[in-house]
Protein backbone atom coordinates (compact mmCIF):
# COMPACT_ATOMS: atom_id res chain seq x y z
CA UNK A 1 0.00 0.00 0.00
CA UNK A 2 1.64 3.79 -0.87
CA UNK A 3 1.95 6.10 1.40
CA UNK A 4 -1.31 8.33 -0.30
CA UNK A 5 -3.27 4.81 0.64
CA UNK A 6 -2.16 4.99 4.42
CA UNK A 7 -3.14 8.16 4.77
CA UNK A 8 -6.69 7.78 3.21
CA UNK A 9 -7.02 4.92 5.30
CA UNK A 10 -6.27 6.58 8.82
CA UNK A 11 -8.12 9.53 7.47
CA UNK A 12 -11.50 7.56 7.49
CA UNK A 13 -10.75 5.39 10.86
CA UNK A 14 -10.16 8.67 12.44
CA UNK A 15 -13.46 10.32 11.34
CA UNK A 16 -15.82 11.12 13.84
CA UNK A 17 -19.34 9.66 13.86
CA UNK A 18 -22.04 12.15 11.18
CA UNK A 19 -24.19 12.34 14.59
CA UNK A 20 -23.46 11.09 18.08
CA UNK A 21 -26.70 11.22 20.17
CA UNK A 22 -25.90 14.63 21.27
CA UNK A 23 -23.05 13.92 23.95
CA UNK A 24 -21.24 16.43 21.62
CA UNK A 25 -21.71 18.74 18.76
CA UNK A 26 -20.80 17.91 15.77
CA UNK A 27 -17.44 17.29 14.73
CA UNK A 28 -15.29 18.57 11.70
CA UNK A 29 -18.37 20.71 10.38
CA UNK A 30 -16.22 23.50 8.02
CA UNK A 31 -17.56 24.73 5.10
CA UNK A 32 -16.49 24.16 1.34
CA UNK A 33 -13.96 27.42 0.86
CA UNK A 34 -16.35 28.40 -1.88
CA UNK A 35 -19.27 28.22 0.59
CA UNK A 36 -17.88 30.06 2.98
CA UNK A 37 -20.86 29.93 5.51
CA UNK A 38 -22.42 27.08 7.36
CA UNK A 39 -25.59 28.81 7.17
CA UNK A 40 -29.03 27.08 5.26
CA UNK A 41 -29.04 30.47 3.38
CA UNK A 42 -25.89 29.90 1.96
CA UNK A 43 -27.46 26.92 0.20
CA UNK A 44 -30.68 28.31 -0.27
CA UNK A 45 -28.99 30.43 -2.81
CA UNK A 46 -28.32 27.39 -5.63
CA UNK A 47 -30.74 24.65 -4.06
CA UNK A 48 -33.91 26.88 -3.50
CA UNK A 49 -36.39 24.04 -3.79
CA UNK A 50 -34.71 22.52 -1.27
CA UNK A 51 -34.05 25.30 1.11
CA UNK A 52 -37.94 26.16 1.10
CA UNK A 53 -38.67 22.54 1.95
CA UNK A 54 -36.71 23.19 4.91
CA UNK A 55 -37.39 26.21 6.03
CA UNK A 56 -41.12 25.08 6.33
CA UNK A 57 -40.15 21.73 8.21
CA UNK A 58 -39.63 20.89 12.08
CA UNK A 59 -35.92 20.44 11.62
CA UNK A 60 -35.78 24.39 10.73
CA UNK A 61 -37.28 24.95 13.80
CA UNK A 62 -35.77 22.66 16.09
CA UNK A 63 -34.36 25.21 18.68
CA UNK A 64 -36.96 27.66 18.36
CA UNK A 65 -40.27 26.00 18.10
CA UNK A 66 -43.05 26.37 21.28
CA UNK A 67 -42.19 23.11 23.12
CA UNK A 68 -38.71 22.50 22.84
CA UNK A 69 -38.34 26.30 24.20
CA UNK A 70 -40.73 25.91 26.99
CA UNK A 71 -39.13 22.47 27.95
CA UNK A 72 -35.64 23.61 27.40
CA UNK A 73 -36.33 26.77 29.80
CA UNK A 74 -37.33 24.25 32.06
CA UNK A 75 -34.66 22.09 31.99
CA UNK A 76 -31.71 23.12 30.41
CA UNK A 77 -29.41 20.25 29.35
CA UNK A 78 -26.96 20.39 27.07
CA UNK A 79 -27.69 17.07 25.44
CA UNK A 80 -30.57 18.92 24.45
CA UNK A 81 -29.03 21.67 22.14
CA UNK A 82 -26.21 19.15 21.14
CA UNK A 83 -29.29 17.58 19.15
CA UNK A 84 -31.57 21.09 18.41
CA UNK A 85 -28.94 23.11 17.28
CA UNK A 86 -25.73 20.14 16.55
CA UNK A 87 -22.95 23.09 15.29
CA UNK A 88 -20.94 24.03 17.45
CA UNK A 89 -20.75 27.79 15.35
CA UNK A 90 -24.68 27.54 16.57
CA UNK A 91 -23.55 28.34 20.24
CA UNK A 92 -22.91 32.30 18.78
CA UNK A 93 -24.77 32.43 15.78
CA UNK A 94 -27.25 29.78 13.34
CA UNK A 95 -29.65 28.93 16.40
CA UNK A 96 -32.68 30.19 14.51
CA UNK A 97 -31.80 27.62 11.88
CA UNK A 98 -32.14 24.48 14.09
CA UNK A 99 -30.99 21.33 12.27
CA UNK A 100 -30.00 23.09 8.87
CA UNK A 101 -28.31 21.95 5.86
CA UNK A 102 -24.70 21.68 6.79
CA UNK A 103 -25.72 19.59 10.05
CA UNK A 104 -26.46 16.59 7.78
CA UNK A 105 -24.57 17.57 4.16
CA UNK A 106 -21.42 19.48 5.17
CA UNK A 107 -17.93 17.67 6.94
CA UNK A 108 -14.05 18.23 6.56
CA UNK A 109 -14.98 21.00 4.13
CA UNK A 110 -16.67 18.83 1.46
CA UNK A 111 -20.54 18.23 1.03
CA UNK A 112 -21.95 15.20 1.42
CA UNK A 113 -24.71 13.71 -0.83
CA UNK A 114 -26.28 10.36 -1.23
CA UNK A 115 -26.04 9.96 -4.56
CA UNK A 116 -22.88 10.07 -6.88
CA UNK A 117 -22.50 13.83 -7.63
CA UNK A 118 -23.08 15.21 -11.31
CA UNK A 119 -20.77 17.71 -12.93
CA UNK A 120 -22.41 21.03 -11.81
CA UNK A 121 -22.31 19.92 -8.09
CA UNK A 122 -18.16 19.40 -8.67
CA UNK A 123 -17.74 22.19 -10.40
CA UNK A 124 -19.36 24.50 -7.66
CA UNK A 125 -17.72 23.05 -4.57
CA UNK A 126 -16.01 19.76 -3.07
CA UNK A 127 -19.00 17.00 -2.63
CA UNK A 128 -18.41 13.19 -1.70
CA UNK A 129 -20.78 10.50 -2.02
CA UNK A 130 -21.74 9.63 1.83
CA UNK A 131 -24.21 6.64 1.59
CA UNK A 132 -25.13 6.83 5.24
CA UNK A 133 -27.31 9.72 4.54
CA UNK A 134 -29.35 7.30 2.53
CA UNK A 135 -29.73 4.73 5.73
CA UNK A 136 -31.91 4.72 8.53
CA UNK A 137 -29.04 4.68 11.18
CA UNK A 138 -27.76 8.14 10.13
CA UNK A 139 -31.23 9.09 11.08
CA UNK A 140 -30.65 7.02 14.60
CA UNK A 141 -27.62 9.66 15.25
CA UNK A 142 -30.35 11.57 16.90
CA UNK A 143 -33.20 9.62 17.32
CA UNK A 144 -32.11 6.86 19.22
CA UNK A 145 -30.21 6.99 22.72
CA UNK A 146 -30.58 6.21 25.95
CA UNK A 147 -32.10 8.33 29.55
CA UNK A 148 -28.45 10.05 30.54
CA UNK A 149 -27.05 9.42 33.94
CA UNK A 150 -27.94 12.29 36.04
CA UNK A 151 -25.12 14.27 37.38
CA UNK A 152 -22.64 12.10 35.64
CA UNK A 153 -19.32 13.91 34.62
CA UNK A 154 -17.81 13.17 32.20
CA UNK A 155 -21.53 13.11 30.46
CA UNK A 156 -23.12 9.28 29.53
CA UNK A 157 -26.02 7.67 28.91
CA UNK A 158 -27.16 4.48 30.67
CA UNK A 159 -28.58 1.39 29.67
CA UNK A 160 -32.39 2.56 29.79
CA UNK A 161 -33.60 3.44 26.21
CA UNK A 162 -35.41 6.96 26.06
CA UNK A 163 -35.95 7.25 22.56
CA UNK A 164 -35.48 3.56 20.66
CA UNK A 165 -37.05 4.80 17.22
CA UNK A 166 -34.13 3.43 15.19
CA UNK A 167 -34.27 -0.16 17.43
CA UNK A 168 -38.22 -0.08 16.63
CA UNK A 169 -37.87 0.01 12.83
CA UNK A 170 -35.09 -2.38 12.64
CA UNK A 171 -37.27 -5.12 13.85
CA UNK A 172 -40.14 -4.27 12.17
CA UNK A 173 -41.83 -5.15 8.84
CA UNK A 174 -41.08 -1.93 6.99
CA UNK A 175 -37.45 -2.48 7.48
CA UNK A 176 -37.99 -6.05 6.28
CA UNK A 177 -39.49 -4.91 3.54
CA UNK A 178 -36.70 -2.21 2.79
CA UNK A 179 -38.27 1.21 3.64
CA UNK A 180 -36.11 3.59 5.52
CA UNK A 181 -36.88 6.53 7.59
CA UNK A 182 -36.07 8.26 4.20
CA UNK A 183 -38.90 6.47 2.56
CA UNK A 184 -41.51 7.92 4.42
CA UNK A 185 -40.05 11.36 6.15
CA UNK A 186 -38.17 12.64 3.06
CA UNK A 187 -40.79 11.50 0.40
CA UNK A 188 -39.81 11.39 -3.03
CA UNK A 189 -35.95 13.31 -1.41
CA UNK A 190 -38.12 16.20 -0.42
CA UNK A 191 -36.44 17.96 2.81
CA UNK A 192 -39.89 18.20 4.42
CA UNK A 193 -39.64 15.57 7.05
CA UNK A 194 -43.33 15.28 7.64
CA UNK A 195 -43.73 13.84 11.53
CA UNK A 196 -45.53 13.93 14.40
CA UNK A 197 -46.35 17.28 13.83
CA UNK A 198 -48.28 16.59 10.39
CA UNK A 199 -51.55 16.21 11.20
CA UNK A 200 -52.87 14.19 8.06
CA UNK A 201 -49.62 11.63 8.17
CA UNK A 202 -50.45 10.94 11.73
CA UNK A 203 -53.88 10.61 11.40
CA UNK A 204 -53.79 8.87 7.83
CA UNK A 205 -51.60 6.31 9.90
CA UNK A 206 -54.47 5.36 12.85
CA UNK A 207 -57.67 3.75 13.09
CA UNK A 208 -59.50 2.96 16.03
CA UNK A 209 -62.96 0.36 16.09
CA UNK A 210 -65.26 -0.54 18.90
CA UNK A 211 -66.72 -3.75 19.70
CA UNK A 212 -68.74 -4.64 22.80
CA UNK A 213 -67.62 -8.04 24.74
CA UNK A 214 -70.84 -8.42 27.05
CA UNK A 215 -71.31 -5.18 29.09
CA UNK A 216 -67.09 -3.93 28.42
CA UNK A 217 -66.74 -2.07 25.28
CA UNK A 218 -63.32 -2.63 23.44
CA UNK A 219 -61.22 -0.38 21.59
CA UNK A 220 -58.26 -1.32 18.96
CA UNK A 221 -55.93 1.38 18.17
CA UNK A 222 -54.08 0.76 15.10
CA UNK A 223 -51.36 1.84 12.85
CA UNK A 224 -50.97 1.05 9.25
CA UNK A 225 -47.35 1.67 7.40
CA UNK A 226 -45.71 2.66 10.08
CA UNK A 227 -41.96 1.02 11.08
CA UNK A 228 -42.23 2.49 14.37
CA UNK A 229 -44.33 1.98 17.73
CA UNK A 230 -46.72 4.66 17.77
CA UNK A 231 -45.96 7.14 19.85
CA UNK A 232 -42.55 6.96 19.41
CA UNK A 233 -39.50 9.16 20.20
CA UNK A 234 -39.96 11.53 22.92
CA UNK A 235 -41.30 9.70 26.11
CA UNK A 236 -43.71 12.21 27.08
CA UNK A 237 -45.30 12.11 23.82
CA UNK A 238 -49.08 10.30 24.42
CA UNK A 239 -51.70 9.05 22.77
CA UNK A 240 -55.29 9.96 24.73
CA UNK A 241 -58.41 8.02 23.98
CA UNK A 242 -61.94 9.51 25.53
CA UNK A 243 -64.83 8.23 25.96
CA UNK A 244 -68.08 10.80 26.37
CA UNK A 245 -71.44 11.41 26.83
CA UNK A 246 -71.59 14.11 24.87
CA UNK A 247 -69.56 15.66 21.62
CA UNK A 248 -67.18 17.76 23.44
CA UNK A 249 -65.68 15.35 25.54
CA UNK A 250 -65.93 18.01 28.56
CA UNK A 251 -66.43 15.38 31.04
CA UNK A 252 -65.08 11.97 29.71
CA UNK A 253 -66.72 8.71 30.97
CA UNK A 254 -63.63 7.42 30.68
CA UNK A 255 -59.65 8.02 29.09
CA UNK A 256 -56.78 5.55 28.51
CA UNK A 257 -53.22 6.66 27.36
CA UNK A 258 -50.74 4.96 24.93
CA UNK A 259 -47.47 6.01 26.65
CA UNK A 260 -44.62 4.18 28.24
CA UNK A 261 -43.88 5.07 31.48
CA UNK A 262 -40.72 5.46 33.27
CA UNK A 263 -40.39 5.02 37.05
CA UNK A 264 -36.67 6.52 38.99
CA UNK A 265 -35.47 3.31 40.92
CA UNK A 266 -32.44 2.80 43.17
CA UNK A 267 -30.58 1.96 39.65
CA UNK A 268 -32.14 4.78 38.13
CA UNK A 269 -34.99 5.39 35.59
CA UNK A 270 -36.59 2.21 34.10
CA UNK A 271 -38.89 1.23 31.67
CA UNK A 272 -42.58 0.52 33.98
CA UNK A 273 -45.24 0.16 31.44
CA UNK A 274 -45.81 0.56 27.83
CA UNK A 275 -49.06 0.41 26.57
CA UNK A 276 -48.06 2.16 22.91
CA UNK A 277 -49.25 0.68 19.55
CA UNK A 278 -46.22 -1.63 19.34
CA UNK A 279 -44.62 -1.93 15.95
CA UNK A 280 -45.31 -4.64 13.71
CA UNK A 281 -43.17 -7.39 13.11
CA UNK A 282 -42.97 -10.22 11.60
CA UNK A 283 -45.01 -12.05 14.93
CA UNK A 284 -46.94 -8.65 16.13
CA UNK A 285 -49.61 -7.14 14.55
CA UNK A 286 -49.47 -2.69 15.39
CA UNK A 287 -52.80 -2.92 17.30
CA UNK A 288 -53.40 -1.89 21.27
CA UNK A 289 -56.37 -3.22 22.42
CA UNK A 290 -58.16 -1.17 25.28
CA UNK A 291 -61.18 -2.25 27.28
CA UNK A 292 -63.51 -0.07 28.78
CA UNK A 293 -66.00 -1.48 31.80
CA UNK A 294 -69.16 0.44 31.83
CA UNK A 295 -71.99 0.36 34.02
CA UNK A 296 -75.64 0.42 32.57
CA UNK A 297 -77.73 2.60 31.71
CA UNK A 298 -76.33 4.48 29.48
CA UNK A 299 -77.18 6.95 26.52
CA UNK A 300 -78.21 5.15 22.81
CA UNK A 301 -75.03 6.45 21.83
CA UNK A 302 -71.66 7.08 23.21
CA UNK A 303 -68.83 9.93 21.60
CA UNK A 304 -65.13 9.03 21.21
CA UNK A 305 -62.01 11.41 20.25
CA UNK A 306 -58.52 10.21 20.04
CA UNK A 307 -55.81 12.78 20.34
CA UNK A 308 -52.17 13.02 20.34
CA UNK A 309 -50.56 14.41 23.04
CA UNK A 310 -47.27 16.40 21.64
CA UNK A 311 -45.79 17.31 25.35
CA UNK A 312 -45.53 17.16 29.39
CA UNK A 313 -48.34 17.79 31.62
CA UNK A 314 -46.14 20.74 33.05
CA UNK A 315 -46.07 22.46 29.99
CA UNK A 316 -49.96 23.61 30.16
CA UNK A 317 -50.21 26.42 30.68
CA UNK A 318 -46.52 27.62 29.05
CA UNK A 319 -47.75 27.02 25.60
CA UNK A 320 -51.04 27.53 23.02
CA UNK A 321 -53.04 24.63 23.58
CA UNK A 322 -52.71 24.07 20.26
CA UNK A 323 -49.09 22.86 20.17
CA UNK A 324 -50.30 20.54 22.93
CA UNK A 325 -52.47 18.59 21.55
CA UNK A 326 -53.28 17.33 18.07
CA UNK A 327 -56.86 15.65 17.12
CA UNK A 328 -57.06 13.29 14.97
CA UNK A 329 -60.00 11.12 15.07
CA UNK A 330 -63.75 11.48 16.72
CA UNK A 331 -67.40 9.30 16.06
CA UNK A 332 -69.48 7.77 18.27
CA UNK A 333 -70.48 3.97 19.29
CA UNK A 334 -73.50 2.51 19.80
CA UNK A 335 -74.49 1.01 23.18
CA UNK A 336 -77.46 -0.90 22.00
CA UNK A 337 -79.86 1.21 24.29
CA UNK A 338 -83.14 2.06 23.42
Amino acid sequence: MTGASWVVVLAVLAAPPLFEQGVRPLRDVTPPAEVGSLSARACGECHEAEYRQWAGSRHASAFTNPLFTASHRRAPQAWCVNCHTPLPEQRRALREEGVNCAACHVRGGEVLTAREPDPAALSAHPVRREPKLATAEFCGGCHQFNVPVHGARPFQYSTTPMQETLSEWASSAAAARGVTCQGCHMPEGRHTFPGVHSPGLVAGALSVSFSWEGERLVAEVRARDVGHRVPSGDPFRRLRLRLCQEPSCAAPLATRLLMRRFDMRPEGWVLAADTTVPVETASTQPVRRLEFPLTRPLPRVLHWRLDYLLAESALEGHVAPEELCLPLHEGTVSTGED
